[in-house]
């Protein structure tokens, strides 16, 4: 990362592949800090949608000193966290069902059992 108008020094504090803090120092507010990552809708700096600058992510420094938060969701998170929510419902929602059809069926295999090892009143009665 690097301040475009090759003014001021900057340097990165903390790196996770989603989030970059990067600190600066003797810039002029209006510069413009590059992260040398490929630019995508999903980064934002400070809570601000980040620049497109010539395929990097960009952030315009508002202060000679600052500290900037860079981050990275992508579009496609919350679409598919409902989509892999939904998913999960369905198939608790199928074991649940899929359960309670077993225990109905198991009662009548087992209501018919015990209807056939009984033995019939009307044909002992006959003997």
């Amino acid at each position: 990362m690097y301040v475009a108008e090759k003014r001021g020094q900057a340097t990165i504090a903390r790196w996770t592949p989603n989030e970059v803090t990067v600190q600066v120092s003797h810039a002029r507010p209006g510069d413009h800090l590059i992260l040398n990552q490929n630019w995508d809708p999903g980064w934002s700096a400070n809570g601000r949608r980040t620049q497109d600058w010539a395929d990097l992510p960009a952030a315009v420094l508002s202060a000679e000193s600052e500290t900037v938060v860079f981050r990275y969701v992508p579009s496609t998170l919350w679409p598919g966290l409902g989509i892999f929510a939904t998913a999960v419902a369905g198939m608790g929602w199928l074991a649940l069902e899929t359960r309670r059809v077993r225990k109905l069926t198991r009662g009548r295999g087992q209501e018919a059992k015990d209807a056939r090892s009984k033995p019939d009143r009307a044909s002992g009665a006959a003997q």
